[in-house]
């Protein structure tokens, strides 16, 4: 949800089937709905949107057409009229299809454009637009969002850079990199780039945020030697830098909270443990407001989500471990607040698992960090599903709501969840020791979690289970390999079960960023990634095993499953096969959805039933 610039309107994104989004338009006087639209195409949706005045909103067009579970932006603008209700294609290599609209919309481009930000002038944004094919970088250019014509501005230094824009519609911050090993900061000053920081030489990384109101201060996150992340704010003109937040256990999340106003920033997300909110200024109008609605939403992270432009009115998200959202509108005029709408209403939260922060220290001496999550209602130990998340590199478990944990919780499985070296969220030293260290060390942490949850005596040591996607289904055969008499069955979901084809087969090596990324996190030594492939080490694995793939998923192709599963079938495993035709990377349609977990449940009860049996 969004509220237009003067806080009267408020645009949603409400699902249509397993994949689709149609986008609509409250009047919150009215509380009537004054746009609802949709596109025509199966497969077409809409990405993100933003507001360009209380008249027309920019929305970005996506699709499901892929390989991926997720609508990929496909470089699409359109907009929507919100007076009329018209919806008009703006930017894009189809010219004004017919599957968006039957109005003519501006000539086709062989370009894809990205939304920047909102510009001082009424109808205008600023876009970036990349030519297809293309290796010098890309344009920014200003669109007219009423008309769809759109003049270039300046060009941007690096292919594929992101963008910070000052408050007075300039864009004075590009930063990126072409490969991932690169990441440069560039400052543009008198219609030139300069470069204001690059990784190769500073050893850290540093993430432009936003500007301070006085438009000369920039906030941006940064990198540390062998500490967490932390926010600094950087003076443009003398380079001089301080620290506004640092942690020390956890980086700064991923979401920032800027003043009512979008002029400065107020606080900063903090993920030690349960989030919580560390506010630049604890006597803010920011602050004191998510302070008077604290205590009435006991158990919930309160976060200030979407302003007016006067920051009278403000969409407030609550959520919680067992609330997916409930959204509030604070009108401070009046100091009332009155929700508006819940994400997954039909949630009984009452009847959901909590879950718990745990910490524990690993073999070598690291401290982990995770979640675990016991059933409500239970015998007194109950059978754990640990499940190692995907990614894997950057990537972490977040306390909050977790459909599938849920789902497992509510019949009667413990969920452990730990965030091994390699993930992100506890500083980038924590993420590159996890490099080229995929069946190793990043497995030991796995296995000494596992080991941890048992000792304390809250699960049955007896009944474990692993259950990942994607690298987690990695992690998943990996762990049942290398620990054969800890996991009694595990299950790979669009799972990587032999290394050397990740640097031919999949969409990762298409490009030289991902092949850089390949090299760098697993290295090309074939005898090493033979020695640390599920497919090659079968022979171990005493675990019942079900292989989860879907045929189109191009991330981790289906050969990864085929190949592991005849790698079992020659050891006289024979693992459980379900493959979805039409599906992809991570399963789309309820039905698919619904289908699959029915048969994770089996599958988990019969392997446990079965292990207790043989006990007795």
């Amino acid at each position: 949800m969004q509220l237009s610039p003067s806080g009267n309107q408020l645009a949603l994104s409400i699902p249509v089937d397993s994949a689709r989004t149609r986008i609509g338009v409250l009047d919150l006087q009215s509380m009537q709905v004054r746009a609802n639209t949709q596109l025509r195409g199966a497969q077409e949706t809409f990405g993100s949107f933003m507001w360009v005045n209380d008249r027309y909103l920019l929305l970005s067009l996506a699709s499901t057409e892929g390989g991926f579970a997720q609508a990929r932006p496909t470089g699409e603008l359109a907009t929507l009229d919100v007076e009329t209700g018209r919806l008009t294609y703006a930017f894009g290599y189809r010219g004004g299809s017919s599957t968006v609209s039957r109005i003519k919309g501006p000539v086709a481009e062989a370009a894809a454009a990205f939304p920047i930000a909102r510009m001082p002038d009424d109808n205008s944004v600023l876009i970036r637009v990349a030519r297809f094919g293309a290796q010098d970088g890309s344009e920014i250019r200003v669109l007219d969002v009423a008309s769809g014509r759109s003049r270039r501005v300046s060009s941007a230094p690096i292919p594929n850079a992101n963008f910070v824009v000052d408050h007075a519609g300039d864009v004075r911050l590009a930063f990126g990199g072409a490969s991932f090993e690169e990441h440069v900061v560039y400052v543009r000053e008198d219609k030139r780039w300069r470069v204001l920081e690059d990784r190769k030489t500073s050893n850290r990384t540093l993430m432009p945020l936003l500007f301070a109101r006085d438009n000369r201060h920039v906030y941006a996150r940064t990198t540390r030697k062998d500490k967490p992340d932390a926010i600094v704010r950087i003076d443009l003109d003398n380079g001089k830098e301080e620290v506004v937040y640092a942690g020390d256990v956890a980086d700064p999340g991923p979401l920032v909270i800027p003043s009512f106003d979008q002029r400065d920033l107020a606080a900063v997300l903090v993920e030690d443990g349960i989030p919580a909110l560390h506010w630049l200024d604890s006597g803010s109008a920011e602050a004191r407001l998510v302070a008077s609605m604290q205590p009435q939403l006991p158990g919930h992270v309160v976060l200030p989500v979407s302003a007016s432009e006067d920051g009278q009115r403000v969409l407030l998200l609550a959520q919680s471990d067992r609330n997916d959202g409930d959204y509030y509108l604070f009108d401070r005029t009046a100091m009332k607040a009155h929700m508006v709408m819940s994400r997954r209403p039909w949630l009984d939260i009452e009847a959901l698992a909590p879950m718990r922060p745990i910490a524990l220290t690993s073999r070598d001496g690291l401290d982990l960090h995770g979640y675990l999550t016991l059933p409500t209602a239970s015998e007194a130990t109950p059978p754990l599903v640990v499940m190692p998340h995907g990614g894997p590199h950057g990537i972490r478990d977040r306390w909050g709501f977790d459909p599938l944990v849920q789902a497992l919780a509510t019949r009667g499985f413990a969920v452990l969840q730990i965030n091994f070296r390699g993930s992100g969220g506890y500083g980038q030293d924590f993420i590159e020791i996890g490099y080229r260290q995929w069946g190793r060390s990043m497995q030991d942490d796995v296995t000494d979690a596992t080991r941890w949850a048992i000792e304390s005596g809250q699960v049955d040591g007896n009944r474990v289970a692993l259950f990942g996607a994607s690298y987690g289904g990695y992690a998943t055969l990996m762990g049942a390999a290398r620990e054969p008499d800890l996991y009694r069955c595990a299950i790979s979901y669009v799972g990587v079960s032999d290394l050397p084809l990740m640097h031919k087969d999949g969409d990762i090596s298409d490009n030289r960023y991902g092949r850089s990324y390949l090299d760098r996190i697993l290295g090309n030594d074939l005898d090493e990634l033979r020695a640390n492939s599920p497919s090659h080490l079968a022979a171990r694995i005493k675990a019942k095993v079900f292989l989860v793939h879907g045929a189109k998923d191009v991330r981790v192709p289906l050969k990864q499953a085929e190949v592991m599963r005849d790698a079992l079938r020659q050891v006289g495993n024979e693992a459980q096969w379900y493959v979805e035709s039409d599906e992809a990377h991570g399963f789309v349609k309820p039905s698919a959805n619904e289908e699959l977990f029915r048969r994770v449940d089996t599958f988990l009860r019969e392997c446990f039933e079965a292990t207790s049996a043989s006990a007795g």
